[in-house]
């Protein structure tokens, strides 16, 4: 049997959580086809070459193809001199802002031709764009289909541009009905909703990492990722310092900028259920620790850690502003018995929440995976193209 040729253009580095994470467990998966990825390449800065003897930064091909099971056949770099531009040499010009813009569109522009042309001398069946920050690339058929993975809401009055690229698709793939009921509406473009690929198998098998509390009678509350002001962090830990519940113990999981950092020291300081757990690859012996995990935004966001806690049958406290969840939480009716909610950004609901926690005794549902479920989506979204 021939196997179906597909260019997945991917528009970031290498990552533990996320896009990648989702990526990889899609194409990993994707045994009956070819798989070339095109991924970002810069010029490496000037310190960094006198460091390494290297001149280009081709990320880690071999972390690439591990990840990937060794399913990709070729990795295909573009952005060099773009990356150059907008890094190095636009941070030491005082240039008027169009002059910057000109020459970044320029350098874009060449990045197009130059993939343009390598997609010209290969007989793809499916081009696919990891985010809608690559919609220039929706350009790159009109011969082969070009579908896009749509992982962020689309702002309300998006860009011409950017309108006219979505326009160019064959398909668009939505992560929830939240991001879809953002889209531009357009008549040819197939939109289809796709829920994130998760295995959460290995959960209960992890070895649960070393903490500075007792993990079998306190009750750990984890917030994992980027620790981002837009995402609540400090108030969370302003809520679990207000409660009374003594047991609770508040595991921050990410990278945290300096302002984070220096909030977080404080706060722990002065409440020792404060604990400071840092950026971490083996994720799943966090949520083997965790007896709840926690959202922080000024809205019900539905990111990885959401599906990650239900997957793994671990309760999800989320914020609320009155939407109907099962309009926007794929699966809801399947999880709805562990999704806690209290009022966003109101400490008052979220501490009184606290106060009532207790320790999870066991998991109300086995860890469990939707791979297939996924692969078996994205085949049939392909196919339909």
């Amino acid at each position: 049997m021939d196997h179906k040729k597909i260019l997945f253009i991917y528009h970031h580095h290498i990552s533990f959580y996320g896009a990648y994470k989702s990526s990889v467990s899609l194409f990993s998966n994707l045994d009956d086809y070819v798989i070339d990825i095109v991924v970002p390449k810069r010029l490496m800065r000037t310190h960094e070459v006198v460091k390494r003897k290297k001149f280009f930064d081709l990320q880690d091909e071999d972390k690439l193809k591990k990840d990937f099971r060794g399913k990709i056949r070729k990795i295909i770099h573009i952005s060099m001199f773009r990356d150059w531009w907008c890094n190095t040499v636009s941070n030491h010009i005082t240039k008027r802002k169009s002059v910057y813009d000109s020459i970044t569109k320029f350098l874009s522009l060449v990045d197009l031709a130059w993939l343009k042309f390598y997609v010209f001398c290969n007989d793809y069946d499916i081009i696919h764009l990891s985010s809608t920050v690559l919609h220039i690339y929706a350009k790159l058929g009109p011969n082969i289909p070009v579908s896009m993975h749509v992982r962020e809401e689309i702002v309300r009055s998006p860009s011409r541009k950017f309108v006219n690229s979505f326009n160019l698709l064959r398909g668009a793939v939505f992560i929830d009905y939240s991001t879809l009921g953002f889209s531009p509406p357009s008549t040819g473009v197939k939109k289809s909703v796709i829920l994130n690929p998760f295995d959460m198998r290995n959960v209960e098998t992890a070895k649960p990492p070393s903490l500075p509390y007792n993990a079998k009678t306190c009750i750990t509350i984890s917030f994992i990722g980027r620790l981002d002001a837009i995402k609540g962090y400090d108030f969370i830990i302003n809520s679990v310092i207000k409660s009374s519940n003594k047991n609770l113990r508040l595991l921050l999981v990410g990278l945290a900028s300096a302002d984070a950092m220096t909030f977080i020291k404080r706060r722990s300081r002065e409440d020792g259920r404060i604990i400071y757990f840092g950026e971490t690859k083996e994720i799943n012996k966090v949520y083997n620790a965790s007896d709840y995990v926690i959202r922080g935004e000024e809205h019900l966001a539905l990111g990885r850690t959401v599906y990650e806690s239900v997957f793994s049958g671990i309760p999800i406290i989320v914020p609320d502003k009155g939407e109907d969840f099962s309009k926007h939480f794929l699966k809801f009716e399947e999880f709805k018995d562990i999704v806690l909610r209290y009022e966003a950004r109101d400490e008052e609901s979220l501490t009184s929440l606290f106060n009532g926690l207790s320790k999870i005794k066991s998991r109300k549902k086995h860890p469990r995976s939707n791979i297939s479920e996924h692969v078996s989506s994205m085949k049939k979204f392909w196919g339909n193209l």
